[in-house]
Parts: C-alpha cells; structure tokens; sequence
C-alpha cells in the first residue's frame, strides 16, 4: 500500500511582496507530484499540499520515498526555502516551509471594463521576471469578454504575458442584448388588419412592444406602447386602412433609456372591394372583376383584376428586406396560356440550380410562379 503523504504549508513572497495568488506545485526529480493554490500570501491550508508516498508493491513510482528531495516552485520557478533546503520527504509528517522568490520583480496590474473578473483577479501581483502568466477573462452573466487593452491586445482568452516589465491589463465586456423581437405576419381585411409580433425578454425584467407601419418604409406611424413583463407573442389592431393597398411593418422592442430593436419589415396588401364599372373600351357593358389568389414572400392574400388588368399596385418585400416586388396598377397580368391568371407566387428556392461554371449565387434565390406568366408592363423586382 502507499506510503502516508508528507505536507506541506506556509508563506509566499516574490521579492518583498508577498503573493496575492498564484500556484505552488511540489517536484521530485521531473515529476510534479502535487499542487495548490497561492490565497492573500500563503499556500497550503485550502486546498493543503500533500506529496503522496509511492507505493512499494507496484512497479510505477506513484510519489516520494523517504529521502527524496522535494523542488517547490511558485508559478513554475524554483523557489528558496525557509527553512533552508535540501527539503526531504519524510511519511507522514506536516511541515512548515516559506518560500522565497528573490532577484528581479515586476508587477502586473489587472483592470476590468464593464462587468466580469480576471485571473489573476483585478489588482496588483508580483512575478519574477520573464515568467509567462496565463490571463483569463471571465464574464458576468448577461455580459461577454471583448478585447483586452494596456499590455495586451486583441481578444483571444485565454491568452498569456511575459513578464520582462512591469505590465498593466485590462479586459472589456460588453453586455449582451437583452431582448430579441420578431415580426410575424399580419392578418388583414379590406381594412382592417391585426400586427403580430413575439418578444425574447431574455434577462430584462420588462421591455415596452410596439409596431411602427405605413405604407413604405418610412413607416411614419407606430401603434401605441405595450410594456411586457414575460415572453411571449403581442399584436395590435389597424382601422381605417385603405383597402388595396399595401403597407408595411415592424415589431418593435425597448428597455426605457437604451436602444430600441426591431424585427424584419414585413407588409401585407389589404383587400380592394368589388365594384362595377364600364369596360376597357369604354362602351356599356359592365367589367369583368375576379380575385387571384396570392402568396408573396409568405404573406398570402388575394388581389383583384379587372379584364385581366391589375387594380391597385402589387407591392411586397422578403423578409430580409433585400428583394422587393412591385407589379404597377393597371398591368395586364395573364397565364401560361394567356388566358385569366388565376394566382401569383414568390419564394424561396431552398434547393437551387447550381450556377454556370465560375459564377456564384450570393444570398437569397427565389422561385417566381407560376411558370409563363406575363405582365405588360414586366414586373419590377429591386
């Protein structure tokens, strides 16, 4: 069975200072056979530092036998000992051994901006020279770690310092966005329609929910405010829209005195109401009026023409806001055989053809419908 363990505590002092934190580890020979940490100047009370014996009835040397020479090093380097060494292992015994880190010393200096720690911990910690010190940075919920600034730069964490000088670093955290706000389709009449949003409240207690509309995006109106205590989806009801018409809107989220966050423009086109009126050319007969169904971008509806002519502007956009489709008032909108359109549709192609040899697709490819479809004047797509 293995031998009992020889421990070990006492002080740290790097040049005169002593340690605030660090790492003391215990070697015989090439081996590290235990380590601890370094708390306000000391080492091995919590966690202790115990060098395990080796075991005799195995082949493996598991730890020390008694008259090993034990190498205490703080923060990798070798340190004096007080008492003054050879430090044997002795089974079973509790000792007191205070370790010195003489000659030159320099000093980091640790800093946060924004909420999260260090380690080293924010402060100042004496190292020897050209020792290498591992620095991380450890956000705060609801925050994240940006970049370093002072002796180090970048962003990588972990990352490492050189001590040949005196050194000063300070790490940034910028908080994270509390909230999250989707716009999800309307429903809509000849003039009325209900505006449908969901909100993330995430780590925020609270967030005011509204919807800015109109008829580009300008937007120009917003419903009224909304405070939410919880996720979940909100709305609000538009009266007096007129009927054929296209609008636009967005969801809308705040937390009082930061900037507000928006979901993706979506519209809607409201239904035109039938009415009765002479034909094309103008004589007494009464005009041929009749709806086509409509599914553009995932906003489904109906639009309505007049001896094959559109009524009121046709008018959507993806819901990236990268591609917007407008087809005027008055085209002449026919099918594959030329006859009456009977509906219209526009979506995203998830499985595209591959492009010629040398070209590349950037974004988004759409499929326009159905096939042989034509409008005089062509449709405008920007």
């Amino acid at each position: 069975m293995p031998g009992r363990p020889h421990a070990f505590y006492g002080s740290v002092t790097i040049g005169e200072v002593s340690a605030t934190e660090g790492t003391v580890s215990a070697w015989v020979g090439e081996n590290e056979y235990a380590s601890t940490t370094i708390s306000a100047g000391e080492y091995g009370k919590n966690p202790t530092l115990k060098v395990p014996g080796d075991d005799p009835s195995t082949p493996e040397k598991e730890g020390a036998v008694g008259g090993d020479v034990i190498v205490f090093k703080v923060n990798g380097v070798p340190a004096e000992t007080a008492p003054a060494g050879p430090i044997l292992f002795e089974s079973g015994e509790v000792d007191q051994v205070d370790l010195v880190i003489s000659g030159v010393t320099y000093t980091l200096t640790m800093a946060v901006n924004g909420s999260g720690s260090t380690s080293p911990a924010v402060g100042a910690h004496p190292y020897p020279t050209e020792t290498v010190v591992t620095i991380i940075a450890n956000p705060d919920s609801g925050w994240e770690f940006d970049s370093w600034s002072g002796d180090l730069t970048g962003s990588t964490n972990p990352t490492t310092i050189t001590m040949d000088s005196d050194k000063s670093v300070t790490a940034t955290f910028t908080q994270i966005s509390a909230l999250a706000v989707t716009t999800v389709p309307a429903t809509y009449s000849t003039t009325t329609a209900t505006l449908n949003g969901y909100l993330t409240l995430g780590d925020a207690s609270s967030a005011n929910v509204s919807f800015e509309w109109g008829t580009s995006t300008s937007y120009g109106k917003e419903t009224s405010t909304k405070e939410m205590t919880s996720t979940g989806s909100f709305g609000a009801t538009l009266s007096g829209l007129s009927d054929g018409t296209t609008y636009r809107f967005r969801a809308k989220a705040e937390i009082v005195g930061e900037t507000p966050i928006y979901g993706w423009n979506k519209s809607f086109t409201t239904r035109a109401k039938p009415t009765t009126g002479e034909g094309p050319s103008g004589g007494g007969g009464g005009a041929s009026y009749y709806y086509a169904d409509m599914n553009l971008f995932g906003i489904e509806g109906r639009f309505l023409l007049r001896d094959g002519e559109i009524v009121r502007t046709i008018e959507a956009t993806s819901e990236n806001g990268m591609l917007t489709i407008a087809i005027p008032k008055g085209a002449v909108a026919k099918g594959e055989d030329g006859k009456r359109l009977k509906e219209l549709e526009v979506a995203v192609d998830k499985s595209p053809p591959d492009p010629p040899e040398d070209a590349h697709v950037i974004g988004l490819a759409y499929n326009f419908g159905p096939a042989g479809a034509t409008f005089d004047p062509p449709v405008t797509l920007t």
